[in-house]
């Protein structure tokens, strides 16, 4: 009898992968459901009074087509980096329609859009329509709104719009994307944009991708001094208000949005007793009161559990060894040779820091530091300090 070792060999092979893959189909967790979203912040490194410092978000969206989106960051160190942003004035007119006239005031009235809207109807019982798709005014139509006002406000107001890039991004083209800082300091940036606007062309999502960039936006890094110890500016998404973190089909419905029923105490203080008779009643906030009651509100929250989050940080280098003259340019160059011989030879000024200087890191800096200067520059020797900064 003879053995085909080769044989043997490779049914080894297989068998091993077969195994393998049985481990894996059946390890714990391995068949558990994919996220609806991820939505990713970036982390990044640079250096300080560095300007257009890119902070990218990534998304990836496995089920749905993203339509429209509203995410709003924040910043916890002002101190290191802010967002940037330009100074524009904003003109917002509201129309108000009177609901209760007294002579020539009004004692109450509602917002109303003031525009007029056109409906197509998808679906009709009997001769009324069950389920209408807002278009176009020159598109094909079956009914309109037309907002009726009163009387309207035109207020103007200095907003701080924040510098974005869609060049390459997956919202690159849609046809409204804004960022404004809410704060009006550039501590943080609330971003939003609409793939499609109810007017002709035709704008698409975002098909179900992985890991693309959603958008970059562009902050400004101060001129921190090296002594400062703690350097990173973590850049965190806010959910505590659902009003600024949305993303939505082409439908306009949220994506991994939850509605949830939770208790609501309300507190009743008496107005005013007859005897032990309440007459009339006031909702407080909070006790103290005189009587309570727990009812269930309806609330929108996120669904953690398909929709996963991830912080981003912005960590800023220290100086580097061999910026003598403390350009922030990297590599060193002429004026960084002739810096140091100034140092050196004409007591000129003191790098700052001194230790970017001591190019062998043996803390002390004289003319070997000098050559060693001269031999990187001009017959690629190695790098200063290897570029790992001696005094950090």
């Amino acid at each position: 009898m003879t053995l085909d070792f080769n044989s043997l060999k490779l049914s080894k092979v297989v068998l091993i992968m077969a195994v393998v893959m049985a481990a894996a189909l059946f390890a714990p967790g391995a068949q558990a459901q994919l996220p609806d979203l991820i939505v990713k912040v970036s982390d990044t490194t640079t250096d300080p009074g560095t300007q257009n410092t890119v902070i990218s978000i990534f998304l990836t969206n496995y089920n749905d087509v993203v339509a429209g989106y509203n995410v709003w960051l924040q910043l916890d160190r002002p101190d290191i980096m802010l967002f940037q942003t330009d100074i524009d004035t904003s003109i917002d007119t509201t129309r108000w329609l009177c609901l209760d006239w007294e002579g020539p005031l009004c004692n109450d009235s509602i917002h109303v859009t003031g525009d007029t809207i056109f409906w197509r109807c998808d679906a009709y019982q009997s001769e009324v329509c069950t389920d209408s798709t807002m278009v176009p005014a020159d598109s094909s139509w079956d009914f309109f709104h037309l907002a009726e006002w009163d009387f309207f406000y035109v207020d103007t107001n200095e907003v701080q719009i924040g510098n974005i890039d869609t060049v390459g991004t997956l919202c690159g083209g849609w046809e409204w994307v804004d960022a404004r800082s809410l704060g009006g300091v550039g501590t943080d940036l609330n971003v939003a944009g609409i793939a499609d606007l109810p007017a002709p062309p035709s704008t698409p999502g975002i098909n179900p991708q992985q890991g693309g960039v959603l958008i970059k936006l562009l902050a400004d890094v101060l001129n921190i001094p090296d002594t400062m110890q703690d350097r990173t500016v973590n850049v965190m998404i806010q959910t505590s208000l659902l009003s600024h973190f949305n993303f939505s089909d082409p439908d306009g419905s949220s994506i991994g949005i939850l509605q949830v029923e939770r208790p609501d105490t309300n507190y009743w203080k008496c107005t005013l007793w007859a005897g032990d008779v309440c007459m009339n009643w006031q909702r407080v906030s909070m006790p103290p009161a005189d009587s309570m009651n727990i009812g269930l509100d309806t609330v929108s929250v996120i669904d953690f559990d398909n929709v996963w989050l991830d912080n981003g940080s912005v960590t800023v280098r220290g100086s580097k060894c061999g910026d003598v003259d403390a350009s922030g340019l990297w590599p060193p160059d002429i004026s960084d040779l002739l810096y140091l011989v100034d140092y050196m030879f004409t007591q000129g000024p003191v790098p700052n820091p001194e230790w970017v200087a001591d190019f062998q890191c043996d803390g002390i800096i004289d003319i070997s530091d000098l050559i060693y200067l001269v031999d990187f520059m001009f017959t690629q020797g190695p790098e200063p300090c290897d570029n790992a900064g001696c005094g950090n």
